[in-house]
């Protein structure tokens, strides 16, 4: 193959494993948070707001409940093969 075909495929595949591991802390940083199959209406607005804010789980602005829960996730040993370097910065941010 062309160097360039390599780079296009080495560019997608790295993509395409950055979209699942952004999939996974999001899902995963929902939970902590405590948005469960129940979660009111008022919690879905919450997680769309920071959602919208930040590529990971949102903004680390309100230094609260949610740093800490982000923190907690990002420093979870169970995690650490699907957290990315982007997560991690997230952490430092709170």
């Amino acid at each position: 193959m062309l160097p360039l075909q390599l780079l296009r495929r080495h560019y997608l595949i790295s993509l395409l494993i950055f979209c699942f591991i952004w999939s996974v802390c999001y899902t995963q940083l929902a939970h902590l948070v405590g948005h469960s199959s129940k979660s009111t209406l008022e919690d879905q607005k919450l997680l769309d707001h920071h959602s919208r804010h930040h590529p990971i789980m949102g903004p680390c602005v309100d230094r609260g409940q949610f740093c800490d829960k982000l923190k907690r996730f990002c420093n979870d040993f169970k995690y650490q093969t699907l957290i990315n370097k982007e997560c991690r910065a997230t952490c430092g941010r709170c």
